[in-house]
């Protein structure tokens, strides 16, 4: 702007005639210059001071005004405008800018379900917390997780157990089916079914160790308490799977149901 403010001097100068001038000049570090224009363009101003001649770059003009030395005639050149004065505010705003503060962050604010999706290290967590939470993720309308919930759950899968090996030993043709001995074997499917959940490691010897216990001792339960012969036990053990098929199928259907309903995610 100062250089176009220059040229525009030049102008006036160049119309006004070749009569010497004095230039008046404040700097931008508070000086005040006054001397004769020897030379001037746009990108310098050189000014005779005493017998010394200093050179003056535009960009560091504040203001400058340029006078006729000839009396007779009027000034040719007007005085520059000075730069215009900052307000109030824009002092203040200035102020407050040269003197930064500091000022705490806001907290972020806080979920009370962030705890529960925190992610955990998998190695220092039990492994029966691991697949509790593995079958809370696939039936969490069943709300496995919670110990409340968990006594509930027993009571269902106590019940149905020994419903279903009342039914099983009674299909193939038992002696002395009662419902006290059906309860019992209920119960001890029940607890060594939630011991293997919780300890039993998952490999393959593992699960061909846990298949043929399993299978072996459920046999010899059948055929020492309800007195069958080793096919009914065969029988009685593929009722019993069955029926554990129908319930798994049940828990399938009701978890699609809901999920299509959007009751769950």
């Amino acid at each position: 702007m100062l250089r176009h403010l220059l040229l525009s001097a030049l102008l006036l100068v160049g119309a006004a005639g070749a009569q010497e001038r004095i230039a008046h000049i404040r700097l931008d570090d508070g000086r005040e210059l006054e001397g004769r224009v020897v030379e001037m363009d746009l990108g310098k101003l050189r000014l005779q001071v005493g017998d010394e001649i200093i050179e003056v770059r535009a960009d560091r003009f504040r203001s400058c005004r340029i006078e006729s030395c000839d009396p007779e005639q009027p000034d040719a050149v007007a005085p520059l405008p000075e730069p215009p004065v900052a307000n109030e505010a824009d002092k203040a705003e200035a102020a407050k800018v040269g003197k930064p503060t500091w000022t705490a962050p806001l907290r972020d604010p806080e979920d009370p379900e962030a705890s529960r999706q925190l992610p955990f290290d998998q190695r220092i967590t039990p492994r029966w917390r691991q697949r509790l939470q593995l079958l809370d993720e696939a039936y969490p309308w069943l709300v496995p997780a919670a110990p409340l919930q968990w006594v509930s759950i027993g009571l269902l899968l106590a019940v149905g157990l020994s419903l279903i090996v009342q039914l099983s030993a009674t299909v193939a043709g038992g002696e002395g089916v009662r419902l006290s001995r059906s309860t019992g074997v209920g119960l001890w499917y029940l607890v060594s079914g939630v011991a293997q959940f919780a300890l039993a490691p998952v490999n393959h010897l593992s699960s061909v160790l846990m298949l043929l216990g399993n299978t072996s001792l459920a046999l010899f339960c059948l055929c020492s308490l309800f007195g069958l012969t080793r096919a009914a036990a065969l029988v009685a053990l593929s009722v019993q799977i069955g029926c554990v098929m129908i319930a798994y199928g049940a828990l399938e259907l009701i978890t699609s149901l809901l999920a299509s309903t959007g009751a769950i995610m």
